[in-house]
């Protein structure tokens, strides 16, 4: 079919370019604008004006400078007007104005393309500068100390052979104090201890308020300066020295309204006077404490050398280096050894950086997150790549016009980047926007006890992080493009791009290539989140042991202040649980030191009677230990699976009774009777009574759903001054209820309030609230997983619609004369999907063997799940395979509809 003449007032206006220019572009130009005519007459006379106007003014520019470049630039062999060599890079960069300019009119023509485009790359950017902002505020910035890089922590190790087996414990007194005095490689060693106190400011109703008691040289190992006030004094630290606190800069602010007048204001704290010396700066945060007082250690009465209690730190000496440290406390510890056999064989001191003492164990969770996102991004990536690509292939006339104009092949690869910074720009805006909304909803909701939480924020590292990424997307999508849109062989003429048999198969294994690596991403993540939801409802159908579904729980500690003898304590506890059992809706109430899930247990020594204790260099015999008042086990419906429970008969007087767990039993009776044997705890002096064994209790899962039952014994709480030497003030209050749990946590209050006004009731929450907070991490991270797997599926399936649909309308006509040849729809369906599922085949299998090594980062975070699991590899597997049909039937069915009149019309 001939084309129609270009008018002779164009011909004309070709006239102004320099005659070599003419001579080699001037018929496709003369082509071009003859259709855009014709286009233009369709649209109206209007459309026609605005053409000719812009063919003049385009026309006119081209001309001028084409003549100022041959005029000024001397030609090389190859081509008109061509540049020097020594040029490229300033001509790369020259212009980059205008091709913005071209780039903005190109996309505000296709608006939808730049919206999935953009959209597309906010998710995948929002989600990784969110959890990097994360990651940064958690693991990477700087503590709020002086050189915190050289701050180190001091703690404890427990191996097997000592009886305990603990990677990370408290020192006890003289540990610490001898630490200090001998140590040279660490200097300002000072000790901490966590606690809760009780505190009352004025009129207002007394709380409970996390604290910390610290050495009064802490703050200076620290480095820290506090906003007002001063540090402790040395003699603050000192038996009998005064009662003073330090407060936190946010409590401050809550509680006293940031008054400037606050600090020699005094408080209740424990129902003792104490005075405010100072207000710790804002952004300072240590023992995730809201106050800090003295703690006070006596030289003279330290308290045992196996009772362990207090943590230290220390700041690294001048010159030396953790390496060096650490050298020197092996030496300490082989000493230690020698004078201490029995405390300090198979136990021992080490150090580690502040920074890992802080961050505990969510490193593992916040990097897995991290590598998450980042496949997020690649599959992102890989999709708008493809994306690009395909709309590539409909501008190769354009760009061969452009070629054909004079612009080198750096100058459109450049338009095409440019294009992608564009795009790649205003997601990476969006995705700001998203990940402060997605921190915003971190920090309200706040339930998995991140660290440094009050660090994360979107600031300048995480802009530039979101630049930077932003940056890396924009390469990552438009680099592959815009070279193989602008080859040679791609650009050869107007149309040479799509009748170009080798070159447009090598673009398209190149984009199926992209999907397959779209489907592998895809797969390694859709695996981690399949592992994680197989761990998390492992954990939610562990059977814990015990039933306390209607069971409210609440925390009391009872000052010394006012309650200053045992029996005040004791006598206190037992009325309140007489009161407790009385009220309305109230089937069972108790208390206990150590309530599943909820409150800890220590581990204390015992021995057998009638069994040698071990000796020297032997696993010590203990077990966790908990004081229990009548009616706990039965509150708790933790099943005594022999003999009896704790009764009101087991007074303080009556002869002392233990019951063991069946952990116990198996660990240490091998098969023999307990009931009826006698158990005490160990002393030096062994001055403590015989307890006798009156009963079994089943093994119930107490520290944690994800760690197992571990040997335990129970002491009745009223006999503990008289079997352990030892009455705690500290107790949690167990109420089963038949009725509304807020009902009967408004009548717990009511009843401590009556029974004394100076208390505060802390921590008061149903047991399946406190079984949810006990999973919280791991609903965390498996909701992310899980939600960074769905968009990750999602684009999969994107990518292979787009592909196999790109595929169709490519082969339009020759999938009409198959039709016109007699082809059944059957075969021709067949066609179209081996078309698209023989990348997804080749993406599987390398998706499988890629999660087989991946899947290994994660196998921290799962419980009773192999991280080759292969029931969710195969199910995992299978649904991916099964969106992959589907993404590759609507454009097959759209291929069934091709009549074989395509085939002539397309000829």
């Amino acid at each position: 079919m001939s084309r129609v003449p270009a008018p002779i007032g164009f011909r004309l206006l070709l006239r102004l370019l320099p005659r070599e220019f003419r001579r080699r572009y001037a018929a496709d130009m003369a082509a071009t604008f003859a259709d855009r005519r014709a286009e233009a007459r369709a649209a109206g006379h209007g459309a026609s004006l605005r053409l000719w106007g812009r063919t003049l003014l385009d026309v006119t520019r081209t001309a001028a400078a084409e003549r100022r470049r041959s005029s000024l630039r001397p030609a090389r062999p190859g081509g008109f007007g061509a540049r020097p060599r020594s040029s490229a890079v300033p001509g790369f960069v020259h212009g980059v104005g205008d091709d913005v300019r071209v780039a903005f009119r190109v996309l505000r023509r296709q608006p939808g393309y730049a919206a999935f485009v953009v959209f597309t790359l906010a998710v995948g950017l929002g989600a990784t500068t969110a959890v990097f902002s994360v990651v940064d505020g958690v693991l990477l910035r700087p503590l709020p100390f002086a050189d915190p890089d050289r701050v180190v922590g001091v703690w404890g190790r427990f191996l097997p052979e000592s009886g305990f087996d603990f990677a990370r414990f408290s020192l006890s007194g003289p540990e610490y104090l001898d630490y200090r005095a001998t140590a040279t490689q660490v200097e300002g060693v000072a000790a901490w201890a966590r606690s809760t106190v009780t505190l009352a400011v004025g009129e207002a109703d007394p709380e409970r308020v996390p604290a910390a008691s610290i050495a009064p040289a802490l703050l200076d190992t620290l480095g820290v300066s506090l906003a007002n006030g001063r540090s402790f004094r040395p003699d603050e630290g000192a038996p009998g020295g005064a009662r003073v606190v330090i407060l936190g800069h946010a409590f401050w602010r809550d509680h006293f309204g940031g008054a400037a007048d606050t600090v020699g204001r005094t408080v209740l704290i424990n129902g003792r006077s104490t005075t405010i010396v100072g207000i710790a700066p804002a952004g300072f945060e240590f023992a995730n404490a809201d106050l800090w007082l003295p703690l006070v250690i006596d030289p003279a009465n330290p308290g045992g050398r196996a009772a362990h209690g207090i943590f230290a730190i220390g700041r690294l000496a001048p010159g030396a280096t953790l390496e060096s440290a650490s050298a020197e406390m092996s030496v300490l510890m082989d000493g230690w050894k020698r004078a201490y056999p029995e405390v300090h064989t198979g136990h021992f001191l080490y150090l580690s950086p502040i920074l890992d003492d802080l961050v505990g164990n969510v490193r593992p969770m916040l990097l897995a997150l991290l590598g998450a996102t980042g496949l997020v991004l690649l599959i992102v990536c890989a999709n708008v790549s493809s994306l690009v690509l395909a709309r590539g292939e409909l501008r190769l006339p354009e760009m061969a016009i452009r070629r054909a104009l004079g612009a080198g092949r750096a100058r459109v690869m450049r338009l095409v980047l440019v294009e992608c910074l564009l795009l790649s720009t205003a997601g990476g805006v969006i995705a700001v926007g998203l990940a402060a909304v997605g921190l915003r909803a971190v920090r309200a909701l706040d339930q998995v006890g991140l660290p440094r939480l009050e660090s994360v924020a979107i600031d300048w590292r995480v802009l530039a992080f979101a630049f930077a990424a932003t940056l890396v997307a924009a390469l990552a999508v438009g680099l592959v493009p815009a070279v193989r849109g602008t080859a040679a062989q791609a650009t050869a003429g107007t149309g040479a791009g799509d009748r170009a048999p080798t070159a447009g198969r090598a673009r398209l294994r190149f984009r199926r290539g992209l999907v397959a690596g779209e489907v592998a991403l895809t797969l390694v993540l859709v695996i981690g989140a399949g592992l994680m939801l197989r761990s998390l409802q492992q954990l939610r159908h562990v059977d814990p042991g015990f039933d306390a579904h209607d069971v409210l729980l609440a925390s009391l500690s009872l000052p010394a202040a006012t309650y200053d003898t045992d029996a005040r304590v004791r006598a206190f506890y037992r009325d309140l649980v007489a009161r407790l059992d009385a009220l309305p809706g109230v089937v069972r109430a108790s208390a206990s030191t150590a309530v599943p899930l909820y409150s800890g247990t220590g581990l204390w020594d015992f021995e057998l009677d009638g069994e040698p204790a071990p000796g020297p260099g032997q696993p010590a015999w203990n077990a966790a230990t908990g004081f229990v008042l009548p009616g706990f086990l039965e509150t708790m419906r933790i099943p005594v699976v022999r003999g009896r429970s704790i009764e009101a008969a087991d007074t303080a007087t009556a002869e002392p009774v233990v019951l063991v767990n069946e952990a116990l039993v198996r660990k240490f009776f091998h098969g023999r009777d307990p009931i009826g044997r006698r158990l005490r705890i160990e002393t030096n002096d062994g001055s403590l009574p015989w307890m006798t064994i009156v009963g079994i209790v089943g093994d119930y899962r107490d520290q944690a759903v994800q760690t197992p039952a571990q040997p335990m014994y129970f002491i009745p709480y009223v006999q503990g001054e008289r079997s352990a030497a030892f009455t705690s003030r500290y107790l949690t209050i167990v109420i089963r209820g038949t009725g509304d749990a807020a009902a009967t946590a408004s009548g717990l209050r009511q009843v401590v309030r009556d029974a004394d006004r100076g208390l505060a009731l802390y921590s008061v929450a149903s047991f399946p609230e406190t079984r949810r907070e006990s999973l919280a991490r791991d609903r965390f991270a498996t909701s992310l997983f899980a939600t960074f797997a769905a968009i990750g599926l999602v684009l999969g399936a994107t990518g292979i619609y787009g592909v196999i649909a790109y595929t169709v309308a490519r082969r339009t006509r020759e999938i009409g004369i198959r039709r016109a040849l007699g082809a059944s729809s059957r075969a021709v369906l067949a066609l179209v999907l081996r078309q698209g599922l023989v990348p997804v085949a080749a993406g599987t299998l390398a998706g499988l063997a890629a999660a087989w090594y991946a899947s290994r980062a994660i196998a921290a975070q799962l419980f009773n799940v192999s991280p080759t699991d292969a029931a969710t590899y195969a199910g995992v597997a299978g649904m991916v395979l099964i969106v992959s049909v589907v993404a590759c039937l609507v454009p097959a069915r759209r291929a069934l509809r091709i009549a074989a009149s395509m085939a002539l019309r397309e000829s």
